[in-house]
């Protein structure tokens, strides 16, 4: 696929369960009850997807989702879970210029105005990305993948609500500036 976003909708489309767990191809578990601790969560109708947590690249980096009032405020694409319902009423995430790195964050947004993202706390996964993570492992992929990255954050901000637009900017500025600068060997 193109990029994480259209493979993450595709599979979404095409899956036949109720709920759509998605991980990254680099996880590991942690714990062989892992399926089980996210359809838990689903008990409740009104939680329509999970944030998993995972340990990045060291045991000692846990990778939790920020959370208020046990409701999940951002999420990973490498370890979530949906119902499949929620994909096909809210979409996945944009279909934007690959690669698109704005998708975790998106993702938390839209499912929040319409339901509840559990935080899964109890559902750690080993990712065995590269411990700083995030944007700054994507160095390797050139100059291009960081072009996508500022076009797709741009794109996504515009797409936001004037209100959205005016009170989320500044944190939005911030996390492009904290996590997706170049390294200095591009």
């Amino acid at each position: 696929f193109a990029s994480v976003s259209i493979a993450i909708n595709t599979g979404a489309q095409l899956a036949n369960a109720p709920i759509v767990l998605i991980m990254d191809d680099d996880l590991d578990f942690t714990d062989t009850d892992i399926i089980t601790k996210h359809l838990e969560y689903y008990r409740e109708p009104d939680i329509i997807a999970v944030a998993g947590c995972y340990y990045a690249g060291h045991i000692d980096y846990p990778w939790i989702p920020s959370a208020k009032h046990g409701i999940a405020t951002s999420l990973a694409s490498a370890h979530m879970s949906a119902r499949k319902t929620t994909f096909e009423h809210y979409g996945a995430a944009s279909w934007l210029k690959p690669p698109f790195s704005t998708i975790d964050w998106e993702m938390a947004e839209v499912f929040n105005r319409h339901g509840k993202v559990a935080l899964g706390e109890d559902c750690f996964v080993f990712h065995r990305a590269p411990v700083d993570g995030g944007c700054g492992n994507q160095g390797t992929r050139g100059v291009n993948w960081y072009r996508g990255t500022y076009h797709n954050h741009t794109l996504w901000m515009l797409s936001r609500p004037l209100k959205d637009k005016l009170l989320k900017l500044p944190k939005h500025i911030y996390t492009l500036l904290r996590y997706c600068i170049p390294s200095k060997d591009l």
